[in-house]
């Protein structure tokens, strides 16, 4: 017995005879049994004789892609999922469970998705068929980045969908991702002509005439075709927001973007709150910071955040979404006294009135709020590190700025690296702040050639100036501040010097 148990050829001959299940418990035998139960073709030659691991085209795609061995654990771990097993297609990609299942084992979703399209699609309904293909070309562009197979299942949807044109925009999109241009453009132009009453593509086709083709009269009237729709409030809102940049930041109307804001914020008003969750708050915020920021009419931007503390101070429940931006709210009414007014006393009620809040504290965008707040209102600097990209992307170029002041330079120029790096788009008014920071930092480390560049580039993609005065702002309220220490207050006046420098010999005076 001991002679055959040694003897590999017998060993293979008796492993090859196996199920999956088998062949996995031989893996636990010895050593040598583990070595030659690793080998490829052993499970190879299972998966060719298992009736339901290969099933079609899309199923032995993914065989090929990711190896035997690894292929059959998906399928053991597939037939253990009942729920996948049971739900009809349609109602499972609408399912939160779906949703769930993809984050926790996605490549078993991935087997499932194969499976579907090989035994379940063929026999569907033309436009649940599209349905689902559509959503399992979302999975497979959100969760495995691969762009070119989402884009094929979109292309089999088309012709089954009985409205087509909304798989026509999500073409356009994945096109722009892939940097295709040409062919985006083709999708929002063809998506339009199919049906020019589709809100979200005409507003997408406009960004996209707007910030790639750089073609401003027709991204202004599109726009414009866009808000004159009978759309969703939520839908409208987008159209405004979009269109309320496109007139600040490229066209440079100022009266116009106002003028927007202002309707944009009637409009909201008449709508039920119910119908809402905090988007009227959401638009009221940003009416307020454009007065402030942009306009520096901070007399009437104090009306509106005055009604947001009524609201705060009578609203008793909320949902968390409109207690989200209820606390968003005081926050920037906090920020922006001090900004304006330079006295602190008031800010710091606002400010313990938004802390009494039940935001959610794992938002990033409160967060932000929370952490400028603390800077210029409380005058603390909290340095903490940052996990997740979304953490990333909203606190990192304010994060960094404070890892500098408190002497941590490596850590701070790691963070705007990592920032800039993940911009879609390099030119974009979100590239100025760490930009702003990484040319300082730069010049104050003898590197004056690239610490020219950077900067150059931050002043030419900050239109208006705004990420250069906020980044003023807290530099001098962490420069004046008594509880500061010395050394802080110091890198922070230093830091100042040096960006005021850049920013008055390029003209920005």
């Amino acid at each position: 017995m001991t002679a055959v148990l040694n003897n590999d050829h017998l060993v293979r001959e008796i492993l090859s005879r196996l199920d999956i299940r088998d062949l996995g418990a031989a893996m636990c035998v010895d050593r040598l049994w583990h070595s030659i139960a690793k080998e490829q073709n052993l499970w190879s030659q299972i998966a060719e004789r298992t009736l339901s691991s290969l099933v079609g085209p899309a199923s032995r795609s993914l065989y090929n892609t990711v190896g035997p061995f690894r292929y059959l654990e998906l399928v053991v771990t597939h037939k253990q999922e009942k729920t996948l097993l049971r739900t009809p297609c349609r109602e499972l990609v609408d399912s939160s469970a779906w949703t769930r299942f993809v984050r926790d084992n996605k490549w078993t979703a991935r087997l499932h998705i194969a499976y579907t399209l090989d035994l379940a699609i063929p026999l569907m309904e033309n436009d649940d068929a599209a349905y689902v293909l559509v959503s399992f070309a979302e999975c497979l562009e959100d969760s495995f980045h691969d762009l070119d197979a989402a884009q094929s299942l979109l292309l089999q949807a088309l012709p089954l969908a009985d409205e087509p044109v909304w798989i026509m925009h999500h073409l356009a999109l994945l096109s722009e991702k892939q940097q295709d241009y040409d062919q985006a453009e083709q999708w929002f132009e063809r998506a339009h002509s199919t049906d020019s009453t589709f809100v979200n593509n005409t507003c997408n086709y406009a960004v996209f005439m707007e910030e790639r083709r750089l073609d401003y009269d027709r991204a202004e009237a599109l726009y414009t075709e866009a808000l004159q729709q009978n759309s969703p409030p939520t839908t409208r809102l987008d159209v405004y927001y979009a269109l309320v940049d496109f007139y600040t930041f490229k066209r440079r109307n100022l009266d116009q973007a106002e003028a927007l804001l202002a309707q944009a914020f009637r409009f909201l008003k008449q709508q039920s709150l119910e119908s809402m969750a905090g988007l009227d708050v959401k638009v009221a915020i940003q009416y307020c910071e454009f007065l402030v920021y942009i306009r520096h009419n901070f007399t009437a931007a104090r009306a509106i955040y005055g009604a947001l503390v009524d609201r705060c101070d009578h609203e008793e429940s909320s949902e968390p979404q409109v207690a989200r931006f209820l606390c968003i709210g005081l926050l920037s009414y906090a920020i922006a006294i001090v900004f304006a007014t330079g006295t602190r006393s008031m800010a710091l009620k606002i400010l313990a009135k938004a802390r009494a809040m039940p935001a959610t504290a794992s938002d990033p965008v409160t967060q932000r709020y929370l952490l400028t707040a603390d800077c210029v209102v409380q005058h603390l600097l909290l340095c903490r590190a940052l996990e997740s990209q979304r953490d990333i992307q909203s606190l990192g170029p304010l994060m960094g700025l404070l890892h500098y002041l408190d002497g941590r330079t490596a850590n701070a120029i790691q963070l705007w690296s990592t920032c800039i790096d993940s911009l879609v788009n390099v030119n974009s008014p979100d590239y100025a702040f760490p930009g702003y920071c990484t040319g300082v930092v730069l010049h104050l480390g003898n590197n004056f050639a690239v610490a020219q560049q950077a900067i150059t580039k931050a002043l030419t993609v900050d239109v208006h100036f705004v990420q250069f005065q906020n980044l003023k702002f807290i530099l001098n309220e962490v420069a004046q501040a008594s509880s500061m220490p010395s050394t802080r207050r110091q890198r922070a006046l230093q830091f100042l010097e040096v960006v005021s420098a850049f920013f008055l010999s390029q003209g920005g005076g």
